[in-house]
């Protein structure tokens, strides 16, 4: 055998050698860390199972936002008024094989809660955190009460958060592989991300142009940068053509709904911040001040530059909502371990791998039972009053001693039995059609039509409106939350038959008229065009 023969079987290993991941550096000549799969997703189980642990406490229903979604998942399209499309062929397919039950509808959303324990892992092994990093990140994680809350409810949310940080640790992938063949990954992310929520393409392009940035030189000779580009369009393409064929009326909405939240100076955005993400994890958080230094901030930096600009955008934009930027904390804790870790095995470092996700577990215990659906909302109710925490973040009118988004929870299937209580009182024979305020209200009298016998259910609010008018011929309109004062403007014959009752919702929502009504001012269609709401 030729000495180049024996050579070829090392060269053979020095290239297989050369395909595997590179591992990253390690402090003190430590070896490098290993991805602790099982580790990581075991610390979604305390999210997941606070998730489901309300379908069988049986306290709560489903929340308004829920009840939309299923209407919207009964009129499939390439678009809606006020989202993309992706999160609803979802719910469409989990209804098609598992039903509308409470368990069905909230199992996948809890499932979220392991996808991002996993890519919050993930992104802090590839930054160079070994299994503490990785585990902790993961935990504290799992730890932030707004993802709680969306992991409690069918939502496009859980999807969007996920796609945050996937898209983060794809380019962090390109990075330390070297890899151009990722960037097509990348643009299925941006493309899917783009498909499910209109906001993320804020999120996806800053920190695609973050990265950019600080890859100038050798970025865009890569083919694979534009062939990911061409996917990432050709995924959201569906909703760019609804858009087309309905003048962008996307843009109107999000204009409109950017009203409804409640004007906040910078500062109380920031306070808010830290209450409700979990202010035990700050600790943690910490540490990516121990990251972004020397060489990881010349490699890495292009992270805090998307992140923390996001952040400082969310602060100054005067933004009432804290779940808009929830995506962000993951991305935060994962640097952050690794820069804790950074440290290497110091004294003070010893102490401090305990204490930081057991101080996150100690004020997460004390913020959850205010914030989450797992008590009645009389003890939540006094729970949050102790703390001083009942946000309230859009302008709902007369206001709740509870979180919106578990207010938001009771009260509709009562009001679907009062409705019907009222149908049942009209003269039989004549046309009838229930119409709903908003999309909760037309969404829950929908939900419930068959169970309890109503006429069909129509909507003016966001999608609703473009799955109506009623027919022409309709004679009889139950109108359910529509004011007494609104409805004379559209009806001749105006009776308030009953009312709603519900003390702990929010709104309009706590003693809502159901009116009878007839004899509409103008034609069915031209009403109905009047009527549309977008916000």
């Amino acid at each position: 055998m030729s000495s180049t023969e024996a050579a070829r079987p090392h060269e053979r290993q020095r290239d297989r050698s050369d395909l595997r991941e590179a591992r990253p550096e390690r402090p003190f000549g430590m070896r490098g860390p290993r991805f602790s799969l099982w580790g990581v997703l075991a610390m979604g189980c305390l999210p997941f199972a606070l998730a489901i642990l309300p379908v069988f406490l049986g306290i709560y229903g489903r929340f308004n936002d829920e009840l939309y979604f299923i209407a919207c998942s009964k009129h499939l399209a390439l678009g809606y008024v006020d989202q993309p499309p992706l999160s609803v062929w979802l719910l469409a397919l989990v209804r098609a094989v598992a039903g509308e039950s409470l368990l069905a509808l909230r199992i996948v959303p809890a499932c979220f809660a392991f996808v991002v324990a996993l890519l919050t892992g993930r992104l802090a092994y590839r930054l160079g955190a070994g299994r503490w990093g990785q585990m902790t990140a993961a935990f504290c994680a799992g730890l932030v009460l707004p993802l709680n809350i969306i992991y409690s409810f069918y939502s496009m949310n859980p999807l969007s958060v996920a796609l945050w940080i996937a898209a983060t640790l794809v380019l962090v992938e390109i990075d330390k592989r070297q890899n151009p063949s990722l960037w097509l990954l990348f643009g299925a992310v941006a493309g899917l991300a783009a498909l499910n929520k209109h906001p993320a393409l804020v999120f996806i392009a800053t920190i695609a142009l973050s990265y950019a940035a600080f890859h100038l030189r050798t970025l865009f000779r890569h083919k694979e940068l534009y062939l990911g580009a061409l996917l990432a369009f050709a995924i959201a393409l569906p909703n760019v053509i609804w858009q087309v064929q309905h003048d962008w009326i996307s843009l109107w909405f999000y204009r409109q709904g950017a009203l409804k939240n409640i004007p906040t100076p910078p500062l109380a955005v920031l306070g808010f911040q830290l209450a409700t993400m979990n202010p035990g994890s700050l600790l943690l958080l910490a540490g990516v001040f121990l990251y972004f230094r020397g060489e990881r901030l010349r490699r890495d930096g292009w992270m805090a530059l998307a992140c923390g600009g996001i952040f400082l955008l969310f602060i100054f934009s005067g933004q009432s909502r804290p779940d808009r930027i929830m995506a962000l904390y993951p991305i935060g804790f994962a640097a952050a371990a690794a820069g804790w870790e950074s440290l290497g095995s110091t004294r003070a470092s010893r102490l401090l791998r305990p204490a930081i996700p057991a101080l996150a577990l100690a004020t997460f215990l004390l913020l959850a039972p205010a914030m989450l659906p797992l008590l009645p909302p009389r003890q939540i109710a006094a729970h949050a009053a102790r703390l001083g925490i009942v946000p309230k973040i859009e302008k709902v009118g007369r206001t709740t001693p509870l979180p919106q988004w578990i207010a938001d929870r009771l009260g509709w299937q009562d009001l679907a039995r009062r409705v019907a209580a009222v149908a049942r009182t009209l003269t039989p024979g004549r046309r009838t059609a229930v119409i709903g305020s908003d999309y909760g209200f037309a969404g829950a009298l929908q939900l419930y039509r068959r169970r309890y016998g109503l006429p069909p259910v129509y909507g003016f609010h966001n999608a609703f409106h473009d799955w109506g008018p009623p027919p022409a011929d309709t004679e009889v309109f139950l109108l359910v939350g529509v004011s007494e004062s609104r409805a004379r403007r559209y009806f001749r014959v105006v009776r308030v038959a009953a009312r709603g009752d519900c003390p702990l919702c929010v709104g309009d929502r706590q003693h809502p008229p159901i009116i009878v009504a007839r004899g509409p001012r103008s034609p069915i269609a031209e009403m109905w065009r009047r009527l549309r709401m977008l916000i």
